[in-house]
């Protein structure tokens, strides 16, 4: 369970760097959708990111990138998925600034539950420890 906490933060702070990337190429570069979303999942900080690399290969295939980011959607955790969803419907299909607006708002989002999960992490992550080794120790008593 403790694991657990500590991929939910990391999955967030992936998310927040993948994001982070995206805005930065996007505005310095202005790639097709396709070009972009196939260099970052190519990246090896975000090879285990499945709805990345699910976008990646629906848009090889020939799906619009709408299409293909909701299908990648479908993989990620869903308190990124709510967060993150909304940008296929505007990265590649609005101007420039209103797509850097967008991956600027979903970051915020993203922040505030990256501080909640890192709280949440250190409020309950010793406390599952605590349990797993507390039930470790009843079932050797047991035993015995």
């Amino acid at each position: 369970m403790a694991s657990g906490l500590s991929g939910r933060v990391r999955s967030i702070e992936n998310a927040i760097s993948l994001l982070g990337m995206l805005y930065d190429r996007l505005r310095l570069l202005q790639p097709p959708m396709s070009q972009l979303i196939g260099g970052m999942a190519a990246m090896e900080q975000f090879a285990d990111t499945e709805w990345l690399q699910c976008c990646r290969d629906k848009m090889r295939r020939g799906s619009h990138f709408p299409d293909a980011w909701r299908t990648g959607m479908e993989l990620a955790r869903a308190e990124l998925a709510d967060v993150l969803l909304p940008l296929g419907e505007v990265l590649g299909s609005t101007e420039l600034e209103g797509q850097l607006s967008a991956i600027r708002h979903a970051q915020s989002l993203l922040d505030n539950r990256l501080a909640d999960a890192r709280a949440y992490r250190e409020r309950n992550g010793k406390l599952y420890q605590s349990l797993g080794v507390m039930s470790g120790v009843a079932i050797a008593i047991i035993l015995i």
